[in-house]
């Protein structure tokens, strides 16, 4: 929701950037009189040029303060840990094989020389890859029940090689198709504490889960171990109440759907190799490779394309006030300058000619960038309320994008006043 939201906003300010920026200076040109224009018009010019300069540094403000919170967040959200180890890993897909071709097929893809290892379960915790909802009981109450998201079935090597410990009991013992045992989260080993009131602790507990039945009555499923919790989907707090339901892994005898390949190194080349590979193997089947790392990103590409949007509308704001700086100091510069070649003679050095100008400008520029700071904060703090984590808006953070603007126009006016501020003075009191 705040997503679009933004983006109507940046919208609506880069359509007020254009209209202030272009038409108002055309509109206001047009209604001086040509009389008054060569009788003199400077010090309401001055003034009006002084207030599109004050809401193009408001709007720059807000724009880079806005971006900073933005990426700040954005890289929030890419470095925190789900709860697993991704790093260099493959997701492997063929549609049409049964389960003793995806073995198969897996046990070509451990003999890649660049494969480190593998394993395969039948949901990954990522939006798009589906997800199961079933509810967990206990045998003979049907009155105390809660929700639960189904893996369906993980292979041996899964927990292992996405470094989920298992923090109570033990791995599958049973090892079969007809396994009934089951592997919890900590979240869902709360619950059923909860639930239930076990005391010592729920390993070697019976439980049904719906959706696992043997034709009539539910199985009765013995909780072997406890698992440590991990994020299911993305961080926005988009009102999904699954992503906060437990997990409950079950075992998977033979290579389920997904299959999840763990590189040596994963280079750019390496996911291309194993496409072909598998294509080669089934080449009448839809067969998908992609980089886990890229897809749990692919998550937040709608934060990524409003940093980005915000970021070219920044610029943009910024170069317009810039150059609007330049033509306002120019102007004051010709307007100035016998003013500055007195003070030159009368001993005035070229710090002290720059300090006349910056002292002018800053006293526009630091206010205006402290109202759009504001604004950027009151739009950012409703925007992260659209994330379950989120960065700590500081002042130090609003502080140091006000320095880096202020320097930023700081140089540019001592850039465009040097010239005359260092010029001998006796050029502008000639005609004197």
């Amino acid at each position: 929701m705040w997503v679009n939201r933004g983006s109507w906003i940046l919208v609506v300010i880069c359509l007020l950037v254009l209209l202030i920026g272009g038409f108002v200076p055309g509109w206001l040109y047009n209604k001086i009189p040509v009389a008054i224009a060569f009788r003199g018009y400077n010090e309401n010019r001055n003034r009006w040029k002084l207030a599109l300069l004050g809401i193009q540094f408001v709007i720059s403000g807000l724009l880079f303060s806005l971006l900073y919170i933005i990426n700040n967040q954005y890289q929030l959200m890419l470095s925190t840990n789900p709860g697993y180890d991704y790093d260099n890993v493959a997701i492997v897909s063929v549609d049409g094989i049964n389960r003793d071709q995806r073995n198969q097929c897996l046990a070509e893809i451990k003999r890649m020389p660049n494969v480190k290892e593998c394993c395969s379960t039948y949901h990954i915790p990522l939006n798009g890859y589906g997800r199961s909802g079933n509810m967990v009981q206990k045998p003979g109450d049907d009155t105390n029940t809660f929700n639960i998201i189904d893996m369906e079935g993980v292979d041996d090597n899964f927990f292992k090689m996405m470094n989920i410990p298992i923090v109570q009991g033990t791995f599958f013992t049973e090892r079969n198709d007809s396994c009934r045992q089951v592997i919890i989260d900590e979240r869902g080993a709360e619950k059923l504490i909860k639930t239930w009131h076990w005391k010592d602790g729920v390993v070697g507990k019976l439980i049904t889960c719906s959706g696992h039945d043997d034709g009539v009555n539910p199985l009765k499923l013995t909780v072997c171990g406890v698992c440590r919790n991990i994020r299911w989907g993305d961080m926005s707090a988009d009102g999904d109440d699954m992503k906060e339901f437990p997990v409950l892994y079950f075992y998977a005898a033979k290579t389920a759907y997904y299959m999840l390949v763990k590189f040596k190194e994963l280079r750019e080349e390496s996911l291309s190799e194993l496409q072909s590979k598998v294509q080669a193997m089934y080449p009448n089947n839809k067969v998908i490779v992609k980089s886990y790392a890229s897809e749990l990103a692919n998550q937040y590409a709608s934060q990524l394309n409003f940093r980005n949007g915000i970021l070219v509308a920044g610029i943009v704001t910024m170069i317009i006030a810039l150059f609007g700086l330049v033509g306002y100091t120019s102007d004051e510069v010709n307007r100035r300058r016998k003013e500055i070649a007195i003070r030159k003679v009368n001993g005035a050095k070229v710090q002290d000619i720059l300090r006349i100008f910056l002292k002018d400008i800053m006293k526009i520029a630091l206010p205006c960038i402290i109202v759009g700071d504001l604004g950027a904060w009151l739009i950012a703090r409703q925007w992260l309320m659209s994330f379950s984590e989120k960065i700590t808006m500081t002042p130090l953070l609003f502080i140091g994008v006000t320095i880096i603007l202020l320097v930023i126009i700081g140089l540019s006016v001592i850039i465009n006043c040097y010239k005359v501020a260092n010029s001998n003075p006796v050029k502008y009191l000639k005609d004197e």
